[in-house]
């Protein structure tokens, strides 16, 4: 007797470490997108209610023409000292990979659960050269919040993710 599996992966995960790689093809159009992100990780200190079980983790995603950096939340974060755009809002905060601290220009989506880098490039060239990195945000009714992301084995998954785009 002759046994037929079928299988439809939306998405395969590889391991790098402490990130993973994951690759998403949207079945109707075969476009595929590829995700190197960060485990999850706790601010610093605690936040206060309603933000207290807050995570993050930290990603960049490509598709074969774009490549781009952001961060992730469990919820959707309340930055504060924002300048509001059409639908968005961009601000500027420190980031520190490994001992240099820089300033970043960020954007968010109102409503969205992700921070966008606005500078990719800049972005991802030192996620790949650190081996850790420090995000500070003014948080609403919690002030300074900072977020601590391994970037061990970023660099790998970062590749991994962008030759997979390449490849579509």
């Amino acid at each position: 007797m002759k046994k037929i599996m079928i299988i439809t992966l939306m998405s395969i995960v590889s391991l790098f470490g402490d990130w993973k790689v994951q690759i998403d093809k949207d079945e109707m159009t075969g476009k595929i997108e590829a995700f190197a992100h960060s485990e999850f990780t706790y601010p610093t200190k605690k936040m206060d209610f309603p933000y207290a079980s807050t995570k993050a983790w930290l990603a960049v995603g490509c598709d074969k023409i774009n490549q781009w950096a952001y961060i992730g939340f469990t919820v959707s974060p309340n930055i504060v000292n924002t300048t509001a755009e059409s639908g968005y809002s961009t601000f500027k905060t420190r980031v520190k990979f490994d001992d240099k601290v820089e300033t970043a220009s960020m954007s968010k989506d109102w409503g969205s659960k992700f921070i966008h880098f606005s500078y990719d490039k800049w972005a991802i060239q030192n996620l790949k050269k650190s081996k850790k990195m420090l995000l500070e945000l003014n948080w609403h009714g919690n002030g300074r919040t900072y977020f601590n992301f391994s970037l061990d084995n970023a660099e790998n998954a970062i590749n991994a993710a962008i030759e997979k785009c390449k490849g579509n």
